[in-house]
């Protein structure tokens, strides 16, 4: 099981950046949320979602992550260098937590749900679920909770109800404020 941090401190493609972190306790969101500016890149980072190439690291770009408190998940939205979201990158994790830096951190129950602008969506890394519970690298428990996490998210993102996802707009212009 992999553990993350928000400061992306080991990211060996990214050169340099700039990191931004507070704390919101409001009626849309209570946890942290991190920004992670990103100056110069080794090799810009694309994927293929849903057969399209999707650039999704560069130079100029942004990738701002919510840690809402109480969730087992994570919210990452990629922003490019035009300000334009690419995609929401839900990971499916332990309800995240701070280290003694103060940095949030979560560790990834390897489920993954990327929704694209256009509302499109996709359930990531299930063959990596199985294996790492075959491999005990995951407990019964948590293999559950993965995949309950992922349909309910799943459902309310469906319904356009994921209060998280509808006021990442919102955060991201809050964050730039900083």
């Amino acid at each position: 099981m992999k553990r993350k941090f928000a400061d992306k401190e080991n990211w060996i493609r990214v050169l340099k950046k700039r990191f931004k972190l507070t704390y919101i306790d409001n009626e849309d969101f209570k946890g942290y949320i991190s920004a992670i500016y990103i100056d110069e890149v080794t090799d810009p980072l694309k994927k293929e979602v849903l057969g399209k190439q999707l650039l999704l690291a560069d130079k100029g770009y942004l990738w701002m992550q919510q840690f809402p408190q109480g969730k087992n998940y994570a919210l990452t939205t990629m922003v490019n260098d035009k300000k334009e979201i690419i995609q929401w990158y839900f990971d499916i994790c332990r309800e995240p937590r701070i280290n003694r830096k103060g940095i949030p951190y979560f560790d990834d129950l390897y489920l993954d749900i990327v929704v694209l602008p256009r509302g499109e969506l996709v359930i990531l890394d299930g063959d990596e679920l199985e294996e790492a519970f075959k491999k005990g690298d995951v407990t019964e428990v948590e293999y559950k909770l993965a995949w309950d996490e992922t349909k309910k998210l799943v459902k309310e993102i469906n319904e356009g109800k994921n209060n998280i996802l509808n006021s990442s707009k919102q955060y991201l212009d809050y964050i730039e404020k900083l």
